[in-house]
């Protein structure tokens, strides 16, 4: 049934569960809303996005100390490298892409392996299953891809940064 939007709904339900016993009196009243029923179709969306973000953040979590790690370790076997460079007149800005350089290549590798798999399972596989649906836009897809180049280069700036300020002389002396 449908009831007026200014209806009051207790006493709509009082008066039609009156009318049931009247007509149908051996079966019991029972009533759902149509509110309630379309929220039950979408809960599974629901616990399915808090499932994804939580593993989301994990996961970058992971990849982040990950990153350092990795950042860390090539820092310090290219400490020497650097002192030199310094001591032969390469400016911070340079040395910076000379850091930077290998983790872009390699995020920007892994953006254009994982971009077209996402696509297509987003597009195929799980978005098909909704009557409304949305289009991913290709500039979300390149805002994604700037916010994970630019997380790359803010973990792994700390020890960049921190190496090039050091001294070269403390650098090459350190045998």
């Amino acid at each position: 049934m449908r009831l007026r939007p200014n209806a009051n709904i207790f006493d709509a339900v009082t008066k039609i569960e009156a009318q049931w016993k009247k007509l149908k009196p051996d079966e019991p009243f029972t009533y759902r809303f149509v509110d309630d029923i379309v929220d039950g179709y979408y809960k599974k969306e629901v616990n399915l996005l808090s499932i994804f973000e939580l593993f989301s953040a994990i996961c970058v979590l992971i990849a982040c100390m990950g990153l350092f790690g990795l950042s860390t370790f090539m820092i310090s076997v290219r400490t020497k490298e650097i002192g030199i460079r310094k001591v032969l007149g390469a400016g911070f800005l340079q040395l910076i892409k000379l850091l930077f350089k290998p983790f872009t290549q390699l995020v920007l590798l892994a953006l254009i392996i994982g971009i077209p798999v996402t696509w297509y399972t987003l597009e195929h596989f799980w978005l098909n299953n909704f009557a409304y649906r949305i289009e991913i836009d290709v500039w979300t897809l390149v805002l994604i891809s700037a916010c994970m180049i630019l997380l790359t280069w803010l973990v792994i700036s700390y020890k960049t940064i921190e190496i090039i300020k050091l001294n070269p002389v403390d650098t090459l002396s350190e045998e």
